[in-house]
């Protein structure tokens, strides 16, 4: 039987071997001393995606030292994790304790090993080094970049905030002008960047906020405590059921046995159809239609924690949602991950409307804006890159969006600010598709001072006219299934 959640897919496992056998383990380990030299190769391939990662990674390569790049993979391998549980995404033991190496594991992963690829995780780390390696020329040539990974590579600096000021300095490079990331002078706060066009000097700084909110961090948490008695029910009758719950009152607010006392009694008799509406939750129930996934099965092996299963079981995907899948069939042996069999499947799916989560989900950058204020010196002209991913769907992000530009447009400060630009964006997996990034940028100009006309804001010097850091044209990538062997 194996249990995941989105987005993460938290699994458990009874039905496969170990996964971490030492075997397994100096196999990889091998691989990743020898493979290496593949890069090089993928420098010149003609699949885009493959080459602008290629050339992401042989700058860090070339930057930080072959040895280096290639002993933090090894230590991946060896913290991959002994069951399918340890070997998902952030819970894995390696992404907890080195980000960098982790970064690096998924890349090589992705173009030498793909069944040990982590999609939920790669999703976010793919494209970012993707559009890295399209910047390499213009890193090189910034004062600073070296110094950067440097401290990545030491852990001083966290690698997903650096990998957002790299490409945001790569961005003023391409569009002419001199930046430079500084280094903290341990007097005061120091900027990230200074950038220098027609004598002018800008100090710039850069915010990446985190993967999730608390708030939502919590409520997941809260929905492992709720599903539970769910959860050992569906485990024990094997009952062939699709569950779609929407809780219209914050978790953090109902019993842990909630789901146990009003949910679990009806299902023994339900049939199709809304089978609970009240004011604390809706609850609709469907049969399992096993149909697409085994026709599927017959062809390809299907990863368990993967947006492809969930599509083929559920009909529909959604990274706003919350997944919890039931399995029972026959597994890999070689890749535990991957499910070769099926002769049981249910799920639920569950998300929570009631206003006051969805205000709280909508994380505001007010706090961020002025600690990236702070940093920006008080008699030069100042910018701010903000980064904030999205996965809420499109009630929470409205709302995220108003507190936005409530925050921009009344922010008052004594300090010489002329641009705000927050990079709102989306990683996912789509079923067909190995990731799929959006990037949306709004700017909000403070230059030549309050009270200018449009045109004197479009003709300010302090402004690019392309934002996006992320975003580059004709980088898509397909789903590739895999085939047992």
């Amino acid at each position: 039987m194996s249990v995941h959640d989105g987005p993460e897919y938290a699994t458990d496992t009874q039905t496969t071997p170990a996964a971490g056998d030492q075997a397994r383990i100096e196999a990889l380990l091998l691989w990743a001393r020898e493979d290496v030299m593949d890069l090089k190769n993928l420098l010149a391939s003609e699949d885009l995606v493959n080459r602008r990662i290629a050339e992401g990674l042989d700058w860090l390569q070339r930057t930080l030292g072959e040895g280096v790049v290639d002993d933090r993979i090894a230590a991946q391998l060896k913290l991959r994790g002994t069951t399918m549980l340890e070997m998902f995404d952030t819970i894995s033991p390696g992404a907890v304790s080195d980000l960098f190496g982790w970064h690096l594991y998924n890349c090589y992963a992705y173009l030498f090993d793909p069944p040990n690829y982590d999609t939920n995780a790669g999703c976010r780390i793919i494209p970012t080094v993707v559009s890295l390696g399209a910047r390499v020329p213009w890193l090189e040539s910034t004062p600073g970049s070296a110094e950067r990974l440097w401290d990545v590579a030491k852990g001083k600096a966290d690698f997903e905030k650096t990998l957002f000021e790299l490409l945001v300095a790569a961005g003023y490079a391409e569009a002419g002008w001199q930046p430079e990331l500084l280094k903290a002078t341990g007097v005061g706060k120091t900027p990230d960047i200074r950038a220098t066009v027609n004598g002018k000097d800008i100090f710039i700084e850069c915010k990446r906020m985190s993967k999730a909110s608390r708030y939502h961090e919590l409520e997941r948490e809260r929905w492992y405590v709720l599903v539970k008695p769910l959860a050992e029910f569906i485990e024990r009758t094997r009952a062939p059921f699709l569950l779609d719950i929407v809780f219209h009152q914050e978790l953090s607010g109902l019993p842990d046995t909630f789901l146990e006392t009003t949910l679990v009694p009806k299902l023994t008799f339900a049939i199709p159809g809304v089978i609970i509406d009240s004011p604390e939750m809706t609850v609709t129930v469907r049969e399992v239609d096993m149909g697409p996934l085994r026709n599927e099965l017959e062809q390809v092996n299907l990863k368990t924690n993967g947006s492809r299963l969930l599509s083929l079981l559920f009909g529909h995907y959604s990274p706003a949602l919350g997944y919890r899948t039931f399995f029972f069939g026959r597994f890999d042996k070689r890749y535990p991950l991957f499910l070769e069999s099926v002769e049981f499947a249910a799920g639920v799916t569950w998300s929570c409307d009631a206003p006051r989560g969805i205000a709280r989900r909508a994380r505001d950058v007010r706090r961020r804006l002025w600690d990236a204020l702070e940093q920006l010196p008080d008699a030069a002209p100042g910018v701010i890159h903000i980064a904030v991913e999205s996965y809420e769907g499109p009630v929470v992000e409205r709302l995220r969006n108003e507190k936005i530009t409530r925050s921009i447009s009344g922010l008052r400060n004594t300090k010489d600010l002329r641009l705000v630009h927050v990079h709102l964006l989306s990683f996912e997996t789509p079923p067909d598709e190995s990731w799929a990034l959006e990037e949306t940028v709004f700017s909000t100009s403070f230059a030549p001072g309050r009270g200018a006309t449009y045109a004197e804001h479009e003709r300010s010097p302090y402004r690019l006219k392309r934002h996006h850091v992320w975003s580059i044209d004709g980088t898509s990538s397909q789903f590739t299934p895999f085939r047992g062997v």
